[in-house]
């Protein structure tokens, strides 16, 4: 389906304004939390890999950081979820950063069992037709996701957003043993 006439479209200030609503629903959801919740903006290679990175550096020579847009989420002090937030229109690649998250999940080192994984889409490139399916590489990123079992949400009210991120937080505080890496100096 696409946009409605008149509809503002996801680039520019609509998709600043989306990337920055649903960064500060999470923040505000970890927030509420206990104390046990945290959220690092980013980690080093050398942190997420557990040793000096072969090939990753900076310029300066400094290490390479990542940076999902919702940061890290820690719980006591361990890596455990990462959400991405991407905001994308029809001809812009944001959702290929997913699969960044997808293979930094899955580093041994890490190890965060993907239903730790949440991917925001917002955007035109992810609008679903009559039959609900989303066309162009976008869907396939969805498709994806829902064959891994990947927690994901398609142009999400605020609403909707707040509540899956509080249960996937109420998830990891039940379950604190199927965390992943330990911070150590992030």
């Amino acid at each position: 389906m696409t946009a409605k006439r008149g509809t503002e479209s996801f680039s520019g200030e609509a998709s600043r304004r989306a990337d920055d609503d649903a960064s500060r629903i999470i923040a505000s959801e970890v927030g509420k939390r206990r104390a046990d919740f945290s959220v690092v903006p980013s980690l080093t290679y050398e942190y997420l890999l557990g040793r000096q990175p072969k090939v990753a550096y900076g310029a300066r020579g400094n290490a390479t950081k990542l940076a999902p847009r919702a940061g890290f989420i820690f719980y006591k002090d361990k890596l455990a979820a990462i959400p991405e937030i991407a905001v994308q229109a029809n001809s812009q690649n944001a959702v290929e950063r997913c699969y960044r998250w997808l293979a930094v999940a899955l580093l041994p080192s890490v190890c965060i069992p993907l239903e730790r994984l949440l991917f925001v889409f917002y955007g035109e490139a992810f609008e679903k037709d009559s039959m609900g399916r989303i066309h162009r590489q976008t869907g396939g990123v969805v498709e994806i996701c829902l064959a891994l079992g990947i927690p994901n949400l398609v142009n999400p009210t605020g609403e909707v957003l707040r509540a899956s991120v509080g249960d996937m937080l109420d998830e990891i505080a039940g379950n604190p043993h199927r965390r992943g890496l330990s911070i150590r100096g992030a």
